[in-house]
């Protein structure tokens, strides 16, 4: 077993969250041999990933619809919820001002029957 050079340990701390696989590759050293080394120097290769939106570091996995983390993906959510919400109101008052419209042409033919007879 070769000992670890000073490059090799930067480069398993600069990059160990991507994972014990590519780090190991990466190097040229078995995967086994840089979860060893990453345990003796406290590091945790928990994958990580960078959502493209906000720029967070996160372990959970980016949703993979819009590729964003989950606090960028409820906000977006909320967002279009608010939108939906926004056109049924507007939807709801230009129906009741049409029903009032129409309430007002019944009435007024209404009592031009009434005036007629």
């Amino acid at each position: 077993m070769r000992q670890w050079s000073t490059r090799e340990l930067k480069y398993l701390e600069e990059h160990a969250g991507e994972g014990a696989r590519a780090v190991a590759k990466a190097l040229g050293r078995s995967t086994n041999s840089v979860e060893w080394q990453a345990r003796q120097c406290g590091l945790s290769l928990r994958k990580r990933r960078q959502c493209p939106n906000c720029g967070r570091w996160t372990f959970k996995p980016l949703n993979r619809i819009n590729g964003w983390c989950i606090e960028c993906t409820k906000e977006l959510h909320m967002s279009d919820l608010a939108e939906q919400a926004s056109a049924m109101r507007e939807e709801a008052i230009r129906e009741k001002r049409n029903n009032q419209q129409r309430q007002r042409y019944y009435s007024a033919k209404s009592r031009a029957k009434k005036k007629k007879k």
